[in-house]
């Protein structure tokens, strides 16, 4: 029997780095007050830790709504497997309204009648009797009228300085607004529903809201991409959700973004695009406006 000769060192050091990429892609998506989830302490020691997401939603007046919301065990990794099984607990205040169990991709799902056209602000938790434990997941509900104004609003870039490359490593309140977005923002929000979709995936969830409330922006559905390790192009996935959102609520006139794949996914999906900031590209669609700062953005829509 002959001894195999072992790999050169060259390919051990590639085949290293490769695994150590895609561990940092990985754990590029755990927001900080999450890690927190891998140290259990106090009443929650001893029960495994999971990590909720709420799914926001929009639906028409008179309408039953699906309520969503995800659970799956805190991975260092960032990889979160999901957890079947477990009842998770809608709440409006402290009132339970619904209540499903996950199945096996850990998505809980329940009906609920909306007692009014409003915008609800729900919780989402696992039961607390349960062998799990982990902070309550917020989520939007807007109960519109088919006739309704809406306007979708990316967020990396668009509302933020960042890019979103370095989100992830920071707390939810360090990254810094784009100047006059929230007050321009808010302004719009009086004439029209804000619709925030961005290409992120569902594990920024929590920080993108937390975000949102700590810098002051108007309240409005999220709407986010599954988690994939192979994730479809931005504009794809971005298309296809206004596609979606379009079909209930027709009006959903203006897109704002900060790139050419934004206005061409508003384009194609039949929004007016804006885009803000200087860019004069030849490939943007031919309805495109361009917003130097959020108060033209604001001027543009107001048709001040």
């Amino acid at each position: 029997m002959g001894n195999h000769p072992r790999a050169p060192r060259w390919r051990r050091r590639l085949l290293f780095a490769a695994l150590a990429g895609l561990a940092l892609y990985a754990i590029a998506g755990i927001p900080l007050d999450q890690w927190r989830g891998l140290l259990p302490s106090g009443p929650s020691a001893g029960r495994t830790q999971v990590v909720v997401r709420g799914f926001d939603t929009v639906a028409m007046t008179r309408q039953e709504i699906l309520l969503r919301a995800k659970v799956q065990k805190v991975d260092p990794l960032g990889l979160y497997p999901a957890v079947s099984g477990v009842r998770v607990l809608f709440k409006l205040d402290d009132d339970v309204v619904a209540q499903a169990r996950t199945a096996v991709d850990g998505c809980a799902s329940a009906d609920w009648l909306p007692p009014s056209a409003s915008d609800f602000t729900l919780s989402a938790c696992v039961d607390p009797e349960s062998s799990f434990a982990g902070e309550a997941a917020t989520l939007f509900v807007g109960v519109y009228d088919p006739d309704d104004r809406f306007i979708a609003v990316d967020f990396d870039g668009t509302l933020t300085k960042s890019s979103g490359l370095a989100l992830p490593f920071e707390g939810p309140k360090s990254a810094m607004p784009q100047p006059q977005a929230a007050v321009a923002l808010t302004e719009i929000a009086k004439s029209f529903h804000v619709l925030y979709v961005t290409s992120r995936d569902d594990r920024s969830m929590e920080t993108v809201k937390t975000w949102l409330r700590a810098n002051g922006f108007p309240l409005g559905a999220t709407f986010f991409r599954d988690f994939e390790l192979i994730e479809s192009p931005a504009e794809e996935f971005r298309f296809h959700e206004l596609r979606r959102l379009r079909s209930l609520f027709p009006h959903i006139q203006y897109g704002v973004g900060d790139d050419a794949a934004d206005a061409s996914a508003y384009a194609r999906a039949g929004l007016s695009p804006i885009l803000l900031g200087s860019s004069a590209s030849s490939s943007l669609p031919t309805n495109t406006r361009i917003a130097p700062t959020w108060l033209d953005v604001e001027s543009a829509i107001l048709e001040r």
